[in-house]
């Protein structure tokens, strides 16, 4: 057997025990990394990462526009090299360094909203559109990290929504921001 179909192989039984069997169209995978902490001691965040989807959520309970939000955050010696994206009809896209001060205010986001107890869950539902929910990485200087994802449902709370796109300067959707 030629190595590509043995790597293809492999990867097609690692995703069948992540997942809990073969994935079909129109099917729900979910996994929960029973291992992930739910609880982040570090206070050092060096990267981070959220997208969210609000076309499921009243945009009257959220105030905030019917879209899908991309907010990233990296830490280098000369600032935080940040990205913003929103996709609301047009597609609306930034990058910008900010203060390291950017980091200390997602990481009491982190903490202040508990987003540390979705830790270790992924759930995917095949034959949605493309993408309906959230999805949180933060990488911690101390090593601990935070991944979660659904694509169905948002499952952060819409004050950490609100408070995100307030540190990221999001307060409309306009070309200007």
């Amino acid at each position: 057997m030629c190595i590509i179909k043995k790597l293809k192989e492999r990867k097609r039984k690692r995703r069948e025990r992540i997942y809990e069997g073969p994935y079909e169209d129109g099917g729900t995978r979910r996994r929960i990394d029973t291992d992930a902490p739910k609880d982040i001691s570090s206070n050092e965040l060096e990267y981070f990462f959220c997208r969210f989807s609000t076309l499921s959520i009243m945009e009257d309970d959220s105030n905030l526009h019917c879209a899908e939000y991309a907010f990233g955050a990296t830490k280098k010696e000369d600032g935080v090299h940040c990205t913003v994206s929103c996709k609301y009809g047009l597609e609306i896209k930034r990058e910008e360094i900010r203060p390291h001060e950017l980091l200390a205010t997602l990481n009491e986001l982190i903490k202040r909203y508990e987003i540390s107890k979705h830790n270790g869950k992924f759930y995917d539902v095949a034959g949605l559109p493309y993408f309906y929910g959230s999805e949180i990485d933060a990488v911690f200087k101390s090593g601990e990290e935070i991944h979660a994802r659904n694509n169905q449902d948002p499952f952060i709370e819409i004050g950490f929504m609100q408070e995100l796109c307030s540190a990221f300067g999001i307060s409309q959707i306009n070309e200007e921001n």
